[in-house]
């Protein structure tokens, strides 16, 4: 059933969405020095928000936790933590052993039997006293509940690192269940037959229009200062508002392969990714601004050709009065000549724009799932 639903040309293999979303004045994502990540595009400054920053916002979303709740993955680097604290309701309570054990495990998940170089040590030039170097740098980890409740078990059974296989921790794409981990990917660099290749594609998203970023003067006043004049405390940020273009593209035929076959798990992943794609926001100093907001329009395309972002649309920043309508016909445009000039890549399209009060979330997530 499903080679044939695959090789369906009315299936479409991939997924594609375009979707605009505008920001009031906000700081959503953040670079090092605290102001609002940009990027230079058609020659002209934009405000932008990275795919990570994204991936983690719809991933962590309420919709998107709850309506997949019990196929969701944890991304981490502390392990460790887990390990031992299973251990210590095992019974052992010498911290040497539970640092010496909790290691092996740790090595058994991420290398399977390779074995683990002798931590570097470093002298006290006073004391000639030898120590090893802290290495609490783990390879973050995405792993799934049931791997989880994997080590559980293997730990509650008694069993040691050394008499269990990787192959009884951790899945392959064949075996796993974990939605996320189907969606957006794994990779372990010292095991990677436990790798799994992200099915959805992601870009950052920029505003169609150029942007120059604006800063923010604020004041503390102590209400207990009944003698001084002025404030407390001063500052500054910077910020930014715009509309914004995101592209999203999914392989459905790789999520289905990364999910075991699960047609029906695949399709309500990617509903509760599209519904948590164009309803949240990222979480960046959102109590200072509150720019809760919810895409404005979207164009949705499924077919089995090369797909293809229309980021060409916005080379030249948008600069008409309505920004909104000016971006969706600069969308559209770009999308018809390049079916023009290379032939039309999608099989069937749904749109949904607030605007003009067309579309609706229920009948683009029924379009994604057919």
């Amino acid at each position: 059933m499903k080679e044939n639903l695959l090789k369906n040309e009315e299936y479409g293999r991939f997924l594609q969405l375009h979707i605009l979303t505008p920001y009031a004045p906000s700081n959503l994502n953040r670079d090092d020095l605290g102001k609002p990540k940009s990027a230079i595009f058609g020659g002209t400054n934009r405000l932008r928000i990275s795919s990570q920053c994204l991936k983690r916002t719809w991933r962590t979303s309420e919709v998107f936790t709850t309506e997949l709740s019990g196929s969701i993955g944890f991304r981490t680097r502390n392990l460790q933590t887990l390990i031992i604290d299973k251990l210590k309701n095992f019974g052992i309570s010498d911290e040497d052993e539970l640092n010496q054990i909790s290691d092996e495990w740790i090595n058994k998940i991420y290398a399977g039997n390779k074995e683990v170089k002798e931590k570097p040590k470093k002298k006290n030039v006073e004391t000639g006293e030898e120590t090893p170097y802290e290495t609490n740098k783990i390879e973050i980890i995405h792993i799934s509940p049931v791997e989880i409740e994997n080590i559980k078990k293997l730990i509650h059974e008694g069993k040691l690192p050394k008499d269990v296989k990787q192959s009884e921790i951790l899945y392959q794409s064949q075996e796993n269940t974990a939605v996320d981990i189907a969606l957006f990917g794994r990779m372990l660099a010292k095991s990677t037959d436990y790798n799994i290749e992200s099915a959805t594609q992601i870009s950052h998203a920029i505003t169609t229009h150029m942007v120059t970023g604006e800063t923010d003067y604020f004041t503390a006043v102590d209400d207990l200062n009944n003698f001084n004049t002025g404030s407390a405390h001063l500052g500054e940020f910077e910020f930014g508002s715009g509309l914004f273009y995101h592209y999203i593209c999914i392989n459905r035929e790789l999520l289905i392969q990364n999910l075991n076959g699960n047609i029906e798990l695949a399709n309500k992943s990617i509903q509760a990714l599209l519904e948590a794609i164009i309803t949240t926001s990222p979480h960046g100093k959102q109590n200072s601004f509150a720019a809760l907001s919810r895409a404005a329009y979207v164009l949705a395309e499924t077919g089995n050709k090369t797909p293809r972002s229309l980021s060409m649309a916005f080379f030249n920043a948008v600069s008409t009065q309505d920004l909104l309508k000016g971006s969706v016909d600069a969308l559209i445009e770009c999308r018809n000549n390049i079916d023009k000039i290379y032939g039309q890549t999608w099989s069937k399209s749904q749109e949904l724009n607030v605007m003009k009060l067309s579309g609706s979330l229920s009948e683009l997530k029924k379009f994604v799932a057919e």
